[in-house]
């Protein structure tokens, strides 16, 4: 798996289907990345297409995993975050087992 810079990127277009969520993202040197979501049990976005990122984090808990532990859809995810650069929030987040990395050329 390749390592991929998240600070000073931005993501450009998200995409789902079925269990998979796939996110396209441009670092800072302008390479095109796809950051693929597997077993996807849901996610929230919050604005985040073409907003600057500071980081991809995992939580052990957040407002969206919360609400799925409330309607009895509490499966074993990771939370995983893409944190704003402005605001130091989770502007999109990602109930998903992993993620795999893909360049595009």
């Amino acid at each position: 798996m390749k390592k991929l810079s998240i600070s000073d990127g931005q993501i450009r277009k998200i995409n789902n289907s079925s269990d998979t969520l796939i996110v396209e993202f441009v670092d800072w040197q302008e390479k095109s990345w796809e950051i693929i979501f597997q077993e996807v049990l849901a996610y929230q976005n919050i604005g985040a297409e073409n907003e600057d990122l500071a980081d991809l984090i995992e939580l052990p808990e957040t407002n969206l995993s919360k609400y799925m532990k409330e309607i009895e859809l509490d499966e074993q995810k990771i939370n995983f975050c893409f944190i704003s650069a402005w605001t130091n929030f989770p502007i999109l987040i990602i109930l998903a087992d992993s993620y795999i990395v893909r360049e595009i050329s």
